[in-house]
């Protein structure tokens, strides 16, 4: 292997490595914690997917089975928005598959949207047991 080929695979591994997706928590949080951190933590079943143009996002229509955060909100359709990039921690969900998902609620001018991604996603749905009263104040959850 000659020095410049060395130098360039060394150059694409540090870029890789900078473009991958980098959760902003210090180390990898339990379903409970994510559902402390999250305006929102919802059970959906997707019901389309677009892409928005050079936007950067692709943005969900969800059906809304469960809302286990907050706990009074309505059900129905909802739109979800999430990177497009799996290296800008962007999320790939299936149209008809059903996902447990959390997120922050972003405020657009006026309007309020959900917005998710990998660093949000409930890792166990099936033995999730959601509770506003695991979530302590002090612990820096938002319940």
């Amino acid at each position: 292997m000659t020095s410049a080929t060395f130098v360039v695979l060394c150059l694409a591994s540090v870029l890789a490595t900078s473009l991958a997706c980098t959760c902003p928590h210090n180390s990898v949080r339990t379903d409970t914690q994510i559902f402390c951190d999250s305006d929102f933590v919802v059970q959906v079943q997707v019901i389309k997917e677009e892409h928005i143009a050079g936007s950067g996002f692709t943005v969900y229509e969800v059906e809304i089975a469960n809302w286990f955060k907050p706990l009074l909100a309505p059900l129905g359709r909802q739109l979800i928005y999430t990177p497009d990039e799996t290296s800008r921690c962007g999320i790939t969900m299936n149209v008809n598959n059903v996902y447990t998902i959390a997120g922050d609620f972003k405020q657009i001018g006026n309007f309020f949207i959900m917005f998710t991604d990998s660093c949000s996603i409930i890792a166990n749905p099936s033995s999730f047991n959601p509770s506003l009263s695991v979530c302590s104040r002090g612990s820096g959850g938002r319940y």
